[in-house]
């Protein structure tokens, strides 16, 4: 999965999208799974519940949304034959995991100076205040998706801007699929006019 408060995660998605062996998920796609997966529970919660025993949608929600990210997972990896797929939910946060299944989030972060930088706002100190209690916000919310530290991948948007090919082989290489030279290349080269990507808009 991929999160993060970065301010061009759909470049990466691009980037990665054309690895021989990754795939994505589009968003709006990965948003109506998830959202028949809230209101299916919501309502079998509905019809469980009775005068004397009390359903926690809440938990139950989580299950359900846990278990429907990883039926998305299976099924797309089965359609493409893919070694990697990419679920990236731009509202976020996703369903937090009671159970935490055997994924990997892969966070992409942008220093505060960064994306102070980036806004272009003035009062600089400010902004960079802003922004640090900002990630510090979405590091804990990252600990509440249930993905164990060990499998939490951290990407530095900074280190791409600087040099895309070295950033995005290291990316590579912490998914597991080929980072050589000819394939981050081709990840990188722009795109055709009119081509659109598998799962995309």
């Amino acid at each position: 999965m991929l999160a993060g408060p970065a301010t061009q995660p759909e470049r990466l998605l691009v980037c990665l999208a054309r690895h021989p062996e990754v795939t994505t998920v589009s968003d709006k796609h990965l948003s109506q799974r998830l959202y028949g997966a809230a209101r299916a529970s919501v309502r079998e919660c509905r019809s469980a519940a009775t005068d004397d025993r009390r359903v926690d949608l809440v938990s139950h929600g989580r299950a359900e949304g846990g278990a429907e990210l990883m039926r998305l997972f299976g099924q797309v990896r089965a359609a493409a034959g893919a070694s990697v797929v990419i679920l990236h939910d731009p509202d976020g946060p996703m369903f937090p995991f009671l159970e935490p299944p055997p994924v990997s989030l892969l966070v992409l972060v942008r220093s505060a100076e960064s994306a102070a930088a980036v806004i272009g706002a003035c009062g600089i100190e400010r902004v960079v205040s802003a922004a640090r209690e900002a990630l510090t916000a979405f590091r804990t919310r990252v600990g509440g998706f249930g993905v164990p530290a060990d499998r939490l991948l951290t990407v530095e948007e900074d280190r791409l801007d600087a040099d895309p090919a070295t950033g995005m082989a290291e990316v590579c290489r912490m998914l597991g699929v080929a980072s050589d030279p000819a394939t981050v290349a081709a990840m990188l080269s722009p795109l055709p006019d009119g081509v659109r990507l598998m799962g995309g808009e």
